[in-house]
């Protein structure tokens, strides 16, 4: 248990502080679902990060044979804080640029501040031979992003136009991360559940499960690789009318692959690209690849 309560940047007298800072970095950042499980920051120390991602979707609109492309870009403020021995608090404040082409009519764009989210994760307390670690997390999303956004002639612009999904959405999970047979190596895996709102205009982007699974491999004492497989399955996106849009939601399974480095005691790197290998999406749909870079400041 001592090697992975390391790993996993709980204090320990035999690691120097500066090891054990940049042990916090390379794990604790990665955004959303690139999480390496059940992991936590020492108590009242904390880690400020910029990160981006971007990635780019198509699917068949509402009108027949017509297709829309959204390229969708995204880049956060994050926050995180270990506020006790087994509790961690995180925000995201992001920023959001959108460009919709729909058929071959011009692209329309969109960009300002996004939905903040804020919340936690408790992890349960180990006993001495166990060889992993269990955390529960809950987190909430806030329509702070503007979704009232309207045209030059005073209609309100498509919802994937829009900055925010105008609803309150709530995020609940369980993740487990335990120690691997070779020293410094962990394996990881998570299920989360998302429970969309309905917004002002009676839309729902449909609930969906965030699951995951990976290994992180350590290259050196301050650089990891890591190999995850993860995805969604999604629900159908309900309209205003009280129908559900036919090209949404389904499940989507990523291969994905990031590379975590130290660049000083306080300063640390993630990169990381998504390649889908499972499409089960309903109606006519197609996502590419998605590709995010996160760096971090510990203090």
């Amino acid at each position: 248990m001592k090697k992975l309560l390391l790993a996993l940047v709980l204090a320990s007298a035999s690691v120097s502080s500066a090891s054990a800072c940049s042990l916090c970095i390379a794990h604790a950042w990665g955004g959303g679902i690139f999480g390496l499980g059940a992991q936590n920051l020492k108590p009242h120390t904390g880690i400020f990060g910029i990160s981006t991602l971007g990635f780019t979707k198509s699917n068949e609109s509402e009108t027949p044979g017509v297709f829309e492309k959204e390229d969708f870009r995204q880049t956060s403020l994050e926050f995180s804080y270990g506020l006790g021995p087994r509790t961690l608090l995180r925000a995201s404040l992001p920023t959001v640029d959108k460009r919709l082409t729909m058929g071959t009519d011009p692209a329309e764009t969109a960009s300002g501040l996004g939905d903040f989210s804020v919340g936690g994760s408790f992890q349960l307390p180990p006993k001495p031979e166990q060889k992993f670690l269990t955390a529960f997390s809950f987190d909430v999303k806030l329509p702070t992003g503007k979704n009232n956004a309207k045209d030059e002639n005073g209609d309100r612009r498509e919802e994937h136009l829009q900055l925010g999904s105008g609803s309150t959405d709530v995020i609940v999970g369980v993740a487990v991360t335990g120690e691997a047979q070779r020293s410094g190596d962990l394996w990881f895996g998570g299920l989360r559940q998302r429970v969309n709102g309905t917004n002002s205009e009676h839309f729902h982007y449909g609930n969906v499960t965030l699951y995951s699974a990976g290994y992180s491999h350590a290259l050196s004492e301050t650089s990891q690789a890591v190999l995850e497989l993860n995805g969604r399955i999604a629900d159908k996106d309900k309209l205003a009318d009280g129908t559900h849009d036919d090209n949404s939601g389904g499940h989507l399974g990523y291969l994905s692959a990031s590379y975590r480095r130290t660049l000083g005691p306080q300063l640390g790197l993630i990169a990381t690209y998504q390649q889908p290998v499972l499409k089960q999406l309903h109606g006519t749909q197609d996502e590419k690849g998605l590709f995010t870079l996160s760096l971090t400041r510990g203090f």
